[in-house]
């Protein structure tokens, strides 16, 4: 899996009446239905799972389910200051629809971050709300947007980042 993703390890049994999973022979607390789910996975999580699955005529112990948690190096698509505040590229980019942008603050602050059309119009406010310090996504609907190039600027806490995305329909 990747770090922050969610993982869901998922066994089939055929009239199980209970579940029970482990990562390397420990079991693990509240695991107790046929899928288990990693909301966002961190490399903490590696390891190798288990699950035993009881029913009317015992209990069976499922094969060994490795996970392995890979780092996506995401600095090459995120452009930082050097005071550590950072704006992701559109994810995708072009987009035709819906986007995702990176937001990364080393400091909690009131952001905006809006957009404009290549003659410097403002055309949407797409966030305007206190976030806390750390990585953020923020969702882009581009559905109602012409085909061009579009920038959008973050301001927070007296910084302001500008990068641009391509619209294609």
């Amino acid at each position: 899996g990747t770090k922050d993703k969610e993982v869901k390890l998922t066994v089939a049994s055929a009239n199980a009446t209970s579940y029970q999973w482990y990562k390397a022979g420990v079991a693990i607390t509240g695991a107790t239905t046929n899928t288990y789910t990693i909301a966002a996975a961190q490399t903490t999580d590696d390891g190798v799972y288990t699950v035993v699955a009881t029913n009317s005529c015992g209990t069976t112990t499922s094969a060994a389910c490795t996970l392995t948690v890979t780092v996506v190096n995401i600095s090459d698509v995120i452009e930082y200051n050097v005071y550590g505040y950072g704006l992701g590229e559109s994810t995708p980019n072009p987009v035709s629809n819906n986007a995702t942008i990176s937001v990364v603050l080393p400091a909690a602050g009131n952001a905006t971050l809006k957009m404009s059309d290549v003659y410097g119009n403002e055309i949407a406010t797409i966030l305007n709300s206190r976030l806390e310090a750390g990585s953020h996504k923020v969702n882009v609907d581009a559905s109602n947007l012409s085909s061009g190039v579009y920038f959008y600027t973050l301001e927070v806490n007296g910084y302001k980042l500008t990068r641009s995305m391509v619209v294609v329909k």
